[in-house]
């Protein structure tokens, strides 16, 4: 979490704009299965355009940066989060952080934040990566459509400015020295080589599922049950209306769908 301006911000900011074309019904898309329990998908926008989707965890209620935010403030922002730009690092210009609005940082946008939802004290969506954009840019932003692909973990940060009430306490055992009242959304951004406040080991980052026993690695007394991934999409396939067109070795696997009659394929990693 980072802060952009004042603390005491006592008015509503007008959340910034990225212009990207709405999904609809009409794309292609590819599942990649990953065995960490979070899924990556490649799709293809009515736009034309490339993206990775990813799930994430933006930020949980707890003591981020010494200031309390509870799951009330978080949720009360959920709807404000929906298509802010997601960044390449927090931006920054001459060492300071700002805005997404601010002219000289827009290479560091690749794409944006969607379907936000509260739930388990903590801010879930996902993040939607302009593949060709951030290939162009390059570095780390390059480094990010590669670990995603990967699906290697990687800590995010939330961008907002807030309302803080100057007050010191213990919350969840750790000790604050002020209170957000209120959150104005600016930002998600990915860090690829930073640890984030609320960071992965604290149950936030990308690629994340919204599953948190899966996500813990959680394994209920008595041992484990080994699961055959093949099975597992032939079951999704038919509950989705898929029939089996072909299989392509070990990790592929080709499916109609019988409502569309357009083919999809699938790919899974073990």
């Amino acid at each position: 979490m980072k802060s952009l301006v004042n603390r005491s911000v006592n008015s509503a900011i007008t959340p910034p704009v990225i212009k990207h074309s709405r999904v609809g019904a009409s794309y292609r898309s590819t599942v990649i299965f990953r065995t960490n329990g979070s899924d990556v998908r490649s799709m293809v926008g009515e736009d034309g355009k490339n993206y990775l989707v990813a799930p994430v965890i933006a930020i949980k209620e707890g003591v981020l940066n010494g200031e309390k935010v509870t799951g009330e403030i978080i949720d009360d922002s959920t709807v404000h989060w929906d298509k802010v730009p997601v960044t390449v690092n927090h931006p920054e210009v001459n060492g300071q952080f700002v805005g997404v609005d601010d002219p000289n940082v827009k290479d560091q946008i690749i794409g944006f934040l969607t379907n936000p939802e509260y739930a388990g004290n903590a801010l879930h969506g996902e993040i939607w990566i302009d593949v060709e954009l951030a290939n162009s840019i390059g570095g780390e932003a390059s480094e990010i459509v590669q670990r995603l692909q990967d699906g290697s973990p990687m800590d995010v940060s939330t961008g907002y400015l807030a309302e803080v009430l100057m007050v010191s306490g213990e919350f969840h055992g750790e000790q604050y020295q002020g209170e957000q009242t209120r959150i104005y959304p600016d930002h998600l951004a990915v860090l690829p080589n930073i640890k984030g406040a609320c960071s992965w080991g604290d149950g936030c980052g990308t690629p994340r599922t919204n599953n948190p026993m899966v996500n813990n690695q959680s394994v209920k007394e008595g041992g484990t049950k080994s699961v055959n991934i093949r099975e597992i999409f032939l079951m999704l396939g038919k509950k989705l209306g898929f029939s089996v067109k072909a299989n392509h070795g070990a990790g592929e696997m080709q499916f109609v769908c019988q409502h569309c009659s357009e083919e999809h394929t699938l790919s899974f990693r073990t």
